[in-house]
């Protein structure tokens, strides 16, 4: 083990000790040099150990007036955001961190100073490109879509509340997830066909909302506003008791089926049957939406949809670093929108 602290903090010390050029050490750590340079897969493993054990901290702001990239990505996410926002970023870091590149995270929920703030540590950092996940408010949508589209590489994860026109984003076809859980259920005989969403101002949810009535429609079922509710967007996880008078009312208007706006609305909303007696699914079945890791874990196991979460990752992390490296991305490949499919389980 070598000694950080008898050791400066350059990659000429790393080379030294690695037996190799600097050349070779700035490839390994900050992928320069182009395709010209190569290294052994034993090499490159070599020096990112001496580079850990020394404890290299690169020098951003000299690399950057060197007109070299700080390897950085900020990224915005909402710090109420349902659990499968953070799969999401779980998955884009580790294939962001395959690229070389590290991730500078700002978490904040509808607060737009901190927002702000963390936008001018961005580029006061200099960060390479943004990913931002953070940007479902009524209120200020605009605003922060325009306050990130002024980085020069910015990818929104899901379309963003602003004229979209000529920004990047990927997202899920959350009409069509909707479409197919709606299908099942009235496929298994369901009639009163009920969901429980979040605010119709945030356009996903508005988006599952007209996926729930066209396809009642389409299945010859009738939409029945006593079986829809709304939260407010900052009620993300709203108290149980709320739901539980929530689902209450519902089954008091024969309700066979609730679609939740997501796998943990999902969970508490099955809470909310077992309490007043009712089977899940015999009596009311349940769907949610996303494939969360507690879909699989609840009992009864939770019916839902997939959104190929590894794709969709992958796809954020390589428009955002095609941009970042000047490559050219044809119009139709920067707003992207992926089909689910459906994960049939015990809850429906």
């Amino acid at each position: 083990m070598i000694n950080a602290a008898e050791k400066p903090n350059r990659l000429v010390d790393i080379a030294q000790i690695a037996g190799v050029s600097r050349t070779a050490v700035a490839k390994v750590l900050f992928n320069s040099g182009g395709k010209h340079v190569r290294i052994a897969p034993e090499t490159s493993e070599r020096v990112r150990q001496i580079a850990k054990d020394l404890n290299y901290q690169p020098n951003v702001a000299a690399r950057q007036l060197k007109g070299k990239r700080s390897q950085l990505i900020g990224v915005i996410i909402d710090s109420c955001a349902p659990s499968v926002s953070f799969s999401r970023l779980s998955k884009m870091e580790m294939e962001a961190s395959r690229r070389g590149y590290r991730f500078m995270v700002g978490q904040s929920h509808d607060d737009i100073k901190h927002i702000t703030a963390y936008a001018r540590d961005f580029a006061s950092y200099g960060v390479d490109g943004v990913i931002c996940i953070s940007h479902e408010y009524p209120e200020m949508g605009d605003q922060i879509a325009a306050m990130f589209s002024r980085f020069k590489n910015v990818v929104f994860v899901d379309k963003p509340m602003a004229n979209s026109e000529h920004l990047s984003y990927v997202q899920i076809d959350y009409s069509e997830g909707v479409r197919l859980l709606v299908e099942y259920l009235a496929s298994k005989s369901h009639k009163n066909i009920g969901t429980i969403l979040g605010s119709l101002e945030i356009p996903n949810f508005k988006s599952q909302y007209d996926g729930y009535v066209k396809t009642l429609r389409m299945c010859g079922l009738d939409l029945q506003d006593e079986l829809v509710a709304f939260f407010k967007f900052h009620e993300v996880l709203p108290p149980q008791e709320v739901l539980d008078a929530c689902v209450a009312k519902m089954c008091s208007r024969s309700v066979d089926a609730i679609l939740a706006m997501d796998d943990m609305w999902a969970i508490k909303i099955i809470k909310s049957l077992k309490k007043i007696g009712k089977r899940v699914p015999d009596d009311v079945a349940v769907v949610g939406f996303g494939n969360s890791e507690y879909a699989t874990i609840y009992e009864p196991a939770i019916t839902t949809v997939d959104e190929d979460l590894p794709e969709l990752s992958k796809l954020v992390v390589e428009m955002l670093v095609n941009m970042i490296e000047g490559k050219s991305i044809p119009t139709e490949m920067r707003q992207i929108c992926l089909s689910p499919k459906l994960i049939v389980r015990d809850s429906a």
